[in-house]
């Protein structure tokens, strides 16, 4: 009845396991299961009595090998720990421990089997030898030498501990001595040898002892023989009784597998093999080690060591030393912590006081920084020549006035002797002697002396001279102010000679000059005065008579010329509307009255040229910009086009990828187009030409606008088939076509309208041309109109202008017409533009004809790309670009081996300088540059064939690059199929 009971729950465990834990079991797969068991009794006897149960297991559960694995007591903590087993056979102190720290959870109890008979529960006894009459009971065990198997061990230890604690005996303060023998049979051994008074070890020890021939139990004695609650065990014993040992399986076990042992446990014979190895009787379910736990808590060992209470009074005695270090050190740090504050105290009050004086002295020096400043700008800005020297006179401050009178630069002039840059050498004494005044404070402040420009040329110069001093008054240098008045003299000297050379002068003059005297009265006019205002105007006020007013002009220079001055500005005149440059001087008459004259300069055509070489001054700077742009920007597309076509060529026509990817390879090249779009408009770029025909180009750009603009415009063509054949980039051509018509779509947008384009061969003559670079010849016309807004001449003439645009934010980016002009200009050709507001555009590019038609225009075709096996020294800062050519390159069958820094590369080189085939070498490195690395390595290998890559660089073009031995160059971004025909050029 009782086993139709255990059957029952066992049943019940194997359907809660099979529901909760089949999932686990069903992916796992260990070809061995690892059975650790502890080893009591040594190694060899463990294996003796367990291996057999493993191949019990092994031959029950196909599929599986089970494995004995001896273990100490030190072992199966760690064994159970890292999880170097599947399941643990160790005494019943051990699982609870075990089951506390690990998880591991019981899943059979062996039935020891001890004289034919099977026991689920076992005992311990405490002996000694039958001769020790001096112990009879627990509390004779005081004062002696006792000795047990382990310290974890239930019945080679706890059980009798137990005991002896609940007769009042504690072991550890009352024996002598306590050892652990480790096995059971060295505990009987060493008892029975004398080496202890007394011990204990589980029961059935003595009698297997002795049924082995090893010791004769009559020879030892048990202490409160046959005691304990329990007293059914037919061994001699002195403790209650406790569980057998279980088997238990660890967490990470699949239950799974706990289940397939269970089962095969539980059938396992009496009579067979690994029943008889064991010496037991079989397996049962596992029992309660509620018995176990009881002990143990009693104890205070295992899982419940930690129990109880800290009270503070064994705190302060464990660690009273620590306790008072840490009351010592918050005294000392609260007394620092004091000192701290009154230092920080004191210290703020200082920072406070210091902050006030930086504060005023920061006022200060902004004060005499602005009071500087602006002293500097006025001598940078003045005509008024500056110049600074040191107590021996030479030069250390000079401004750009300076410059202009006397010809030298500041960087020419400073740290040199004034008298070896502008005096004459009858001066040097004579200036010398004033200098030494001035320094000694005794005067010579004023001077008009004669002095020598750097072209030898000898000027009169008014000069203005004073000592320089230091914050404390001591005399540091010279300053000067000079003016050159070497015209004013030579004016009043002519004056003097003759008023008729003046008049002479004035009267063959192109420029319009007038007198008038102190009273506004005309005095005289040169023939081109009167021709300028139509009469003869002497005698009359000059602003009645030249700028028809009847009272002063409200900006009028007279009186200033009347106190001496001479005034020299541009004025816009309200006669004709042009600007002149005007210059108002005082004349001395005879008898001291002085006059004005008057003299004005038509500067309309040097108006012109200045904003000729304005808008050429920034149109170059926009083309360095663009530079810059481009050359960064080829960098960043170099790696996504190669990569792209990498992956192109590793993708299946049918993949659903390859149109997208067709669409990146695609975008990229256009981003390319788009580069050169920006070098074109640098001028920066070198387009590669071929004699080529318009009509497809032109074909082809108009079938991709009509696919992108709305069919409310109508795009008509009229595009003449025997138009000649032009020299020009193919890619240019579309571009130019795609932008017009990009524009006239943009004009016509809101609306809708026509737009027009045409394609004719026109001849120009010599008084045809339209700009100075054409050319008398036949010219193809490409004419894009458009019925959109028009513009006036005011927008017309800015048009052409690099990011000008009218349009708004993110319609346009104002490259696209300086891009068309900057391609037209190249070839030799003219753009021209008419509009009016509201009657729309019309654009007509004229681009020569050519009369050969040798030349064939390229055709692309597929070619196979060309590989090797070659070694290859690769050399870039990018690590994208580098990463991508690599790849590339090995992917074409060569040998790489790349580096990031060109320095490393020359040092690879010339460790090994045969190694290589071929160097591919980035132009813009840091510590060393593509170029000058060639240049290194050609000293080392002069035949090494050297491939140069840029995205644009200013300093390297391809001749030059030829000229330094370099055998091939290449922009970036490149395209595999050039990469990997350049490659075989070289090496071929």
């Amino acid at each position: 009845m009782q086993n139709c009971i255990k059957l029952k729950i066992l049943t019940m465990m194997f359907v809660f396991a099979l529901i909760t834990g089949m999932t686990n079991f069903a992916g796992a797969d260990v070809s061995d299961i690892k059975i650790g068991v502890l080893a009591n009794r040594g190694t060899e006897h463990c294996m003796e009595e367990w291996k057999p149960t493993a191949d019990y297991l092994t031959q029950m559960i196909q599929g599986k090998t089970f494995v004995i694995v001896p273990l100490d007591f030190e072992q199966i903590y760690d064994a159970v720990k890292k999880a170097d087993i599947d399941f643990i056979l160790a005494n019943p102190v051990l699982y609870v421990e075990l089951e506390a720290l690990y998880k591991v959870s019981r899943i059979a109890t062996l039935k020891n089997k001890v004289f034919n008979k099977a026991y689920t529960e076992y005992g311990s006894v405490v002996f000694t030898k039958k001769n020790r009459d001096d112990i009879q009971d627990y509390k004779d065990l005081k004062g002696k030498n006792y000795m047990a198997v382990h310290k974890t061990s239930l019945g080679g230890w706890l059980m009798a501990w137990r005991e002896f604690k609940q007769a009042g005996v504690d072991p550890f303060k009352d024996f002598a001595s306590i050892n652990f023998g480790q096995t059971h049979d060295a505990v009987v051994y060493a008892v029975r040898d004398g080496k202890v008074d007394a011990g204990n070890v589980r029961t059935d020890t003595l009698e297997r002892m002795q049924a082995e021939d090893k010791i004769q139990v009559a020879d030892f004695k048990a202490i409160h023989e046959h005691g304990g609650e329990k007293v059914h065990l037919p061994f001699v014993h002195s403790t209650r009784s406790y569980p057998e040992r279980p088997l238990a399986k660890l967490l990470h076990t699949p239950i799974g597998l706990a289940e397939m042992v269970v089962k095969a446990l539980l059938a396992m014979p009496p009579d067979s093999a690994a029943a008889q190895a064991a010496k037991i009787a079989g397996w049962t379910i596992p029992l309660n080690y509620q018995d176990v736990h009881a002990c143990l808590k009693e104890l205070k060992v295992g899982p419940y060591k930690d129990i109880g209470k800290i009270t503070a009074q064994a705190i302060f005695k464990k660690y009273w030393i620590l306790i008072l270090i840490y009351i010592v050190i918050l005294v000392v740090l609260a007394g620092f912590l004091f000192t701290i504050a009154r230092l920080n105290q004191k210290v703020r009050k200082a920072n406070k006081e210091l902050t006030i004086e930086v504060d005023q002295r920061i006022q200060a020096e902004a004060a005499l920084r602005q009071s500087e400043y602006q002293f500097s700008t006025h001598l940078q800005n003045t005509s008024v020549g500056a110049i600074s020297l040191d107590l021996d006179f030479k030069t250390i401050g000079w401004n750009p006035g300076a410059e202009s009178i006397f010809g030298y630069t500041k960087e020419q002039a400073l740290g040199r002797h004034v008298a070896e840059l502008i005096l004459p050498k009858d001066m040097k004494k004579l200036v010398d002697d004033i200098f030494q005044d001035i320094l000694c404070l005794k005067g010579g402040a004023h001077s008009i002396n004669e002095n020598i420009t750097k072209d030898g040329r000898r000027i009169i110069c008014d000069w203005y001279n004073t000592a320089i001093k230091d914050i404390d008054g001591k005399v540091t240098g010279l300053a000067s102010l000079v003016n050159d008045i070497t015209e004013l003299k030579k004016t009043e000297e002519s004056l003097r000679e003759s008023e008729e050379k003046y008049r002479s002068i004035l009267e063959s003059m192109d420029d319009v000059a007038y007198i008038c005297s102190s009273e506004y009265v005309l005095s005289y006019l040169n023939p081109a005065m009167v021709k300028w205002i139509g009469h003869d105007a002497t005698g009359k006020l000059c602003y009645k008579a030249i700028h028809g007013r009847d009272e002063k002009c409200s900006v009028c220079f007279h009186h200033k010329v009347m106190q001496g001055k001479v005034i020299k500005t541009e004025v816009i005149s309200t006669k004709d509307n042009k600007p002149y440059h005007c210059s108002f001087s005082p004349v001395s008459n005879k008898g001291g009255s002085v006059s004005m004259l008057a003299i004005y300069r038509d500067i309309g055509d040097l108006k012109k040229m200045e904003s000729q070489l304005q808008q050429a001054q920034k149109m170059e700077s926009m083309g360095t910009l663009a530079g810059g742009i481009a050359h960064d920007f080829n960098n960043i597309l170099f790696p996504v086009i190669g990569y792209t076509e990498m992956i192109l060529m590793d993708t299946p026509e049918d993949s659903p990828f390859k149109e997208s990817l067709n669409q990146i390879h695609t975008s990229a090249l256009r981003a390319r187009d788009l580069v050169k779009q920006i070098l074109t408009f640098s001028r920066q770029d070198s387009s590669e030409l071929m004699l080529m025909k318009m009509q497809p180009v032109v074909k082809e750009a108009l079938k991709l606008i009509r696919s992108t603009i709305p069919t409310s415009i109508e795009i008509k063509q009229d595009i003449n088939p025997d138009c000649g054949v032009i020299k020009a980039d193919p890619t240019q051509i579309h571009q130019i076509v795609m932008n017009l018509a990009t524009n006239a779509y943009h004009a016509m947008e809101e609306n809708g309208g026509e737009l027009k384009v045409s394609l004719k061969q026109m001849a120009f003559g010599t008084l045809d041309l339209i700009n100075p670079n054409m050319k008398p010849g036949v010219y193809a016309c490409l004419t894009v109109a458009d019925t959109g807004k028009g513009m006036d001449k005011k927008l017309t003439d800015k048009i052409f202008d690099p990011f000008f645009t009218t349009k708004a934010i993110g319609k346009g980016t104002g490259m696209g017409l300086s891009v068309v002009h900057g391609i037209v200009t190249a070839m030799g050709g003219a753009i021209q533009v008419y509009s009016e507001p509201g009657k729309g555009t019309e654009f007509h590019v004229y681009m020569p004809v050519e009369k050969s038609l040798s030349e064939e225009q390229n055709i692309q075709t597929k070619t196979p790309l060309l590989g090797g096996t070659e070694q290859i020294l690769l050399v870039d800062d990018e690590e994208a670009i580098l990463g991508m050519e690599k790849k590339m390159l090995e992917r074409l069958g060569y040998q790489v081996t790349s580096r990031t820094s060109s320095l490393e590369a020359l040092e690879a080189f010339r460790t090994n300088p045969d190694k290589f085939d071929l160097i591919i070498t980035d132009m813009a490195m840091p510590n060393m540059a593509g170029d000058k690395l060639s240049a290194e390595l050609i000293k080392i290998r002069s035949d090494i064939p050297i491939l140069l890559c840029t995205g644009f660089s200013e300093t390297m073009y391809e001749e030059k690059a030829t000229s330094l031995g370099i055998k091939g160059f290449i922009l970036k971004p490149i395209v595999m199929k050039d990469l990997a025909q350049k490659i075989r050029e070289l090496l071929e």
